[in-house]
């Protein structure tokens, strides 16, 4: 990341329009920002989410609150929880799932 192609910026999440995306089972809100070559979200997982495809995205993910399972084609799953960040290569093909409980992640992408 070149954080000198960055400008400066407070993001106010709840002012930002709310998208949604279903998955097999469940939805996912999110609200979004684009800076440089990145996509910046702030995404709510309902309880029991589940992908519909198989993502092959690389992504910097944290964890604000709950729990949500990173399912992969070549690799074990790797829970993460409240606190826990995971940087994901675009090599590896994932899909995302929560149980029982909703989770909010924030997410880092390039566009």
């Amino acid at each position: 990341m070149n954080f000198d192609k960055f400008l400066t910026q407070k993001i106010d999440w709840n002012s930002l329009p709310q998208q949604e995306l279903r998955g097999s089972s469940g939805r996912s809100v999110y609200r979004e920002v684009f800076t440089g070559d990145y996509r910046l979200r702030l995404a709510e997982y309902s309880a029991d989410y589940k992908s519909e495809d198989w993502c092959d995205k690389g992504h910097i993910i944290h964890c604000v609150n709950g729990k949500v399972t990173l399912h992969f084609k070549s690799k074990s799953d790797i829970l993460i929880e409240a606190g826990n960040t995971i940087i994901l290569g675009g090599k590896d093909a994932h899909m995302a799932s929560t149980e029982n409980s909703p989770a909010t992640l924030f997410i880092i992408d390039k566009n």
